[in-house]
Order: structure tokens, then C-alpha cells, then sequence
């Protein structure tokens, strides 16, 4: 969403509602104060839709630069560690309580 015409279309609306008032103030001065809230509340409104929207955007852009960013390493890190897992347990060793260090015996040969 291009932020530039977000800002002009918020300007087209206050100036339409600026002539609005100006205009309902010569005609009809006791519908002002009904028209200007109404105006301030559809404004309102817009702005809350546009920076949830772009809120909603920025996000999508986050999400897809961290896709591009593991490149599926993390799905194939995953699958490689149920193989490693499935190789322990078809072994007859219980695959879950390695403690992460080697034996004494094993690092000097």
C-alpha cells in the first residue's frame, strides 16, 4: 500500500469535510455539530482500517523475509535429526537422555 496516496486521500477527505462545515454553516448552522462528528468519526475509523492493514503488511514482509532467510534449513535440520533419532532407537539406546559429552576412553584413541 503506497503511503503517499494513503496521506492524499486522508487530505481529500478533511477538505471535503472542511467545505462540508463551511457550506452547512451557512445553510443549516444547527446540523454543524452533527456533521462535524460524523466526519471525525468516519475518519477515525479509516485511519484505525489503514494502519491495521499496514500493520498487517509490514508483517507479511517480516514473515517472508524470514522464509528467504532459512531457506527450508530448518525443515531439513528437523528431518535430519528423526533420522539420526530413529538410527539411536533401531540401535536399542534411549534417544533421550544424551547427556552432550563424550567419554574419557573415546578422545584418546
Amino acid at each position: 500500500m503506497n503511503k503517499t496516496i494513503i496521506l492524499l486521500g486522508f487530505f481529500v477527505l478533511i477538505l471535503v469535510g472542511l467545505i462540508g462545515c463551511a457550506v452547512l454553516y451557512i445553510y443549516r448552522p444547527d446540523e454543524v455539530g452533527n456533521f462535524v462528528t460524523s466526519v471525525v468519526t468516519l475518519l477515525g475509523i479509516g485511519s484505525a482500517a489503514v494502519v491495521t492493514i499496514f500493520g498487517l503488511g509490514e508483517q507479511a514482509k517480516k514473515l517472508d523475509t524470514i522464509k528467504s532467510n532459512t531457506n527450508g534449513t530448518l525443515s531439513a535440520m528437523q528431518e535430519e535429526n528423526k533420522r539420526l533419532t530413529n538410527i539411536i532407537v533401531e540401535r536399542g539406546l534411549d534417544a533421550t537422555t544424551g547427556s552432550g559429552q563424550h567419554r574419557a576412553d573415546d578422545s584418546e584413541s
